[in-house]
């Protein structure tokens, strides 16, 4: 069984000491490994540590900068720890790579964990330009499960809100 394997099953156990040791030896044995930061920070997330998580998956991302994934994960823990911002540029980046890569799977939801965050940060406008391709079923998990629908209408609640009488 490959670490990564029994990393998984530690965590599908609720073994979270164990998977962290397990991690952490992959990553001191194998410094240049971006699948084992990557692994690091997956576990630290599922630890809560969102803020160790930013660090490992950063380590995996100054290895391997080309896999939008890496973008999506720096994004949605920045996004844990209240970083809007810093998760923002994160979830472009993703959105970037998946496009460049011609690779669909991450391109809608990053744009809706964008537009979340430019909505959590003020940034109405760069909200709404983010969701403007997005069909409105579509959705992605954060701390919850949004709808680009949802994100949309909130949009709009609140530049109603800010600029009454205004046609959206």
């Amino acid at each position: 069984m490959s670490v990564s394997a029994k990393i998984n099953n530690a965590v599908d156990m609720d073994d979270l000491d164990s998977a962290l040791e397990l991690a952490e030896a992959w990553v001191k044995n194998d410094q240049n490994e971006h699948k084992a930061w990557s692994k690091l920070s997956f576990v630290y997330e599922v630890h809560g540590n969102y803020t160790n998580a930013v660090c490992s998956i950063k380590k995996a991302l100054s290895i391997k900068n080309d896999y939008p994934p890496y973008y999506f994960k720096l994004g949605y823990n920045e996004y844990k720890i209240g970083n809007y911002k810093e998760a923002a540029e994160a979830f472009s980046i993703c959105m970037t790579k998946s496009t460049l890569l011609n690779d669909g799977y991450l391109l809608n939801p990053s744009k809706i964990a964008l537009a979340k965050c430019c909505l959590l940060s003020g940034d109405l406008e760069k909200a709404s330009q983010a969701l403007s391709e997005v069909p409105e079923n579509t959705g992605t998990w954060l701390d919850g499960r949004y709808l680009a629908g949802d994100i949309k209408r909130e949009i709009e609640r609140r530049i109603k809100k800010a600029k009454p009488g205004v046609q959206i």
